[in-house]
């Protein structure tokens, strides 16, 4: 494929990925809260309907018919309530935060994962127990990783089993969301 039909398809892709974005409702969770939607360039919408059409390919038939991933996402986050909260995710416990050489997106999830800031930071203003994960405890973080590296923060991150990554990383098309490896011998 030549580079201008591989730019014509990735710019159809992208126009389908913001379309059904926005159609599926997914769009009124983007952006901050109180401004207009912002319509983001991942392709999730499109990875979630793969996604559905693999089950509903391995599902009696039917079963899958009439539901779209990116709706399914966009009615699980109207069952829970989620709004629009601009950098920090709709339940709350990942945020954006910008380091020297990029942007992280920092998902601490678990009562572990605070347990474990001052170790991943390397600052002991940071050792406070789970239920100190509050606005206060997110602008220190943000303080201490707006001072660091990107790539730094996230090696240690993955030392530390931290759910940490690049808020920038390169797309893969939507067809890849998945890898089938297979080892060993097949059973009879």
């Amino acid at each position: 494929m030549s580079a201008r039909a591989e730019a014509r398809a990735e710019d159809a892709e992208g126009d389908l990925a913001a379309r059904r974005w926005a159609e599926s409702g997914l769009l009124w969770l983007t952006g901050p809260l109180g401004a207009p939607p912002v319509l983001p360039t991942s392709a999730l919408p499109l990875v979630a309907d793969r996604a559905i059409a693999q089950l509903a390919a391995l599902a009696p038939a039917g079963a899958f018919s009439a539901l779209g991933g990116a709706e399914l996402l966009a009615e699980r986050a109207a069952a829970y309530g989620f709004t629009r909260r601009g950098r920090i995710a709709p339940a709350g416990a990942c945020r954006l935060l910008e380091a020297r050489g990029g942007w992280l997106a920092v998902n601490l999830p678990r009562d572990d994962d605070a347990r474990m800031l001052a170790a991943w930071l390397e600052d002991d203003v940071l050792a406070r127990p789970a239920a100190a994960l509050n606005d206060a405890t997110w602008d220190a973080i943000a303080a201490r990783i707006a001072a660091s590296e990107r790539d730094e923060c996230l090696a240690r991150a993955r030392l530390l089993g931290l759910a940490v990554a690049p808020a920038d990383p390169p797309h893969a098309a939507p067809e890849e969301w998945r890898r089938v490896a297979l080892r060993g011998a097949r059973a009879r």
